[in-house]
């Protein structure tokens, strides 16, 4: 069997002395592992394309056992990513979830086209503002949205002191508040508000102080955790320290 699709390169490792193995993800199938045949070889019509965030028109072969690489046009390879070692972090980290995210065979669109925007956006944009938009809207992209516009427990108007609570997938009202909340600001209720009810681009325009930027990225990480059951991304570990070497 054969397929044509749209894809981005989220994961290489090494296969054989000359080949690699590659994570897609394709437009068409959701996640896809395939071999690239003769990929560190230097006259490989492939070696050159085989890296990280490359998007571009994959021909595969779906094989019993294993999937290859027939051929591949590049449309976008996204070098400059790989030549910031901070956005090759953050970049490594949005490749990392994503993968954590999919599954095989299943189509996720939605989500093709956010990670494309975010990578993107990645050449010129804050990142860690960046960072928090496209976790929350990974999670809306999967179905795991939180719930901000009522108490995620009671579903009760939101009001007086706010918390947001893991467990129970979102905001909680001042009456089911409880220590194992995490106390959030109106301020930052109305931010997340917002992202639930606008598009990557327009969030992207609005400007959020740093100290709420920080709190919302705690917030979101431990949130995507719990519901992607993953909390070990290599990618973040290293991002977090480079931050460190640069104090």
């Amino acid at each position: 069997m054969y397929l044509k699709t749209r894809a981005i390169i989220t994961k290489i490792r090494d296969f054989s002395e000359n080949d690699l193995l590659i994570d897609l993800f394709t437009l068409k199938s959701g996640k896809v592992t395939v071999i690239a045949k003769g990929a560190k070889n230097a006259k490989s019509k492939i070696s050159g394309a085989a890296n990280l965030f490359v998007y571009g028109e994959f021909d595969l072969y779906i094989g019993k056992k294993w999937n290859r690489i027939n051929s591949l046009e590049i449309i976008e390879s996204f070098y400059p990513l790989r030549e910031d070692i901070e956005k090759l972090s953050y970049g490594s980290y949005f490749l990392e979830l994503t993968n954590a995210s999919i599954v095989k065979n299943k189509t996720e669109k939605q989500l093709f086209i956010l990670l494309l925007k975010t990578l993107e956006a990645l050449k010129t944009v804050e990142p860690l503002m960046l960072k928090i938009v496209f976790e929350f809207k990974l999670m809306e992209s999967i179905g795991f949205i939180p719930r901000v516009f009522e108490c995620s427990k009671c579903s009760m108007s939101l009001e007086k002191s706010i918390g947001f609570s893991v467990d129970y997938g979102g905001a909680l009202c001042h009456r089911c508040n409880n220590p194992n909340a995490m106390n959030i600001s109106p301020k930052i209720l109305k931010i997340l508000q917002y992202f639930a009810t606008n598009d990557f681009y327009d969030i992207m325009e609005i400007d959020i102080h740093t100290t709420f930027l920080k709190k919302i990225d705690i917030l979101l990480y431990k949130y995507l955790c719990y519901y992607l059951e993953k909390n070990d991304f290599k990618s973040l570990k290293f991002l977090n320290l480079f931050k460190e070497d640069l104090k």
